[in-house]
């Protein structure tokens, strides 16, 4: 019962082990987060972000005695919390969620400094900070679009 709870949450209710594609797939349980908790004041969603963080280092620490790789790709617990992280205190359009989007998913696979070198941490802090760095990349580039188009 343990495993395939943790295996649920670790791999996005299974959308992780879609074949094409997984961690962009695997993501979009994140904009769930993103609807209910773009109400909520920012300390709240810090907090929540916090314990989103920790609590995916140990599920996708976890996860890894079931795979035989470091980083498995149905593991998408971080694309999940990354997508949250993108969109923090960003308002919610067509235009910003499809941005957000973007930048999230180009740079979770590109992992600019320091994020591909943040993968050699032990487990589950591996898995889970590249994607908080590429996803706080992607809210600043966000953010400045954002600031940058005439109101």
């Amino acid at each position: 019962m343990k495993k395939k709870l943790i295996l649920a949450l670790a791999t996005g209710f299974g959308l992780g082990w879609c074949p094409v594609f997984p961690g962009t797939i695997g993501s979009l349980p994140g904009f769930i987060l993103v609807f209910f908790f773009s109400k909520t004041a920012w300390p709240s969603q810090i907090g929540f972000l916090i314990f989103l963080f920790l609590t995916g280092v140990w599920i996708s620490g976890t996860a890894l005695k079931w795979f035989h790789e470091k980083d498995p790709s149905p593991v998408t617990i971080d694309e999940i919390f990354s997508i949250p992280v993108t969109f923090f205190l960003i308002p919610l359009t067509p235009f910003t969620i499809g941005t957000g989007f973007i930048l999230n998913r180009v740079l979770d696979i590109w992992k600019p400094f320091p994020a591909f070198q943040s993968q050699k941490l032990h487990k589950g802090w591996g898995i889970m900070t590249d994607d908080l760095i590429s996803a706080i990349y992607s809210n600043l580039i966000l953010h400045g679009i954002i600031y940058m188009i005439p109101k």
